[in-house]
């Protein structure tokens, strides 16, 4: 199995830049969000419109800078070692910035639920747009955030754990040389899935043509 540490891609080609502003999104309004949250997503978990968010630092080694997105209509205040923050009051969106790649988030829910707590990642735009500008972090948060649909895609054209994992390695190792091909104007996730299938079929094709 190869041992491919997909973070090193950087060292070779770019100096990091530090105190990058990465952006984070949601809505107040919700139907249903996984408990353990993993990627961004539209909305908080039984979050009324007029929560108190609490956003909490999870990297004591780099300032924890945070501010509302402009023109957003997100309320963002310091509160001790917190910030607090507040829905815009028209269409319930929140958006902030921030220096991490990744903040918890967390609110009082209903009775049922009590308080909620997530560990909400930035939007894929601006991952990628810190990777292109040769950050490393943002790079190895790509990775983490879609390691598992990228393994399922591998998995169901090998059929073995092993096999999958270093086609998943080769996936990334090329997704990361086309990422600036990347359109913005589309869905990272659909474009992430469509390049790995894609490169599946190659994958299989070579190996049916080495046997043959």
């Amino acid at each position: 199995m190869k041992k491919i540490f997909l973070g090193l891609i950087f060292v070779f080609s770019f100096s990091l830049i530090a105190f990058a502003q990465n952006k984070f999104e949601g809505y107040n309004i919700i139907l249903d969000v996984p408990e353990t949250q993993k990627a961004s997503t539209c909305a908080l978990r039984y979050a009324p419109p007029t929560a108190i968010v609490t956003i909490s630092d999870l990297n004591p080694a780099t300032p924890m800078n945070v501010t509302a997105c402009t023109g957003s209509g997100t309320s963002v205040t310091r509160s001790g070692a917190n910030y607090t923050m507040r829905a815009n009051a028209s269409d319930f969106k929140w958006c902030f910035q921030g220096e991490d790649k990744k903040y918890k988030i967390s609110f009082n829910g209903d009775q049922y639920t009590g308080a909620v707590i997530y560990e909400w990642p930035a939007t894929p735009d601006s991952l990628i747009e810190q990777c292109l500008s040769g950050d490393q972090v943002a790079w190895e948060a790509i990775v983490r955030q879609n390691w598992r649909k990228v393994f399922n895609v591998a998995y169901k054209f090998v059929g073995k754990h092993d096999e999958a994992e270093d086609l998943t390695q080769d996936i990334f190792l090329k997704i990361f040389k086309s990422l600036n091909t990347f359109d913005r104007r589309a869905n990272f996730q659909t474009w992430l899935i469509s390049v790995s299938r894609n490169l599946c079929i190659d994958h299989y094709r070579s190996i049916r043509k080495e046997r043959q």
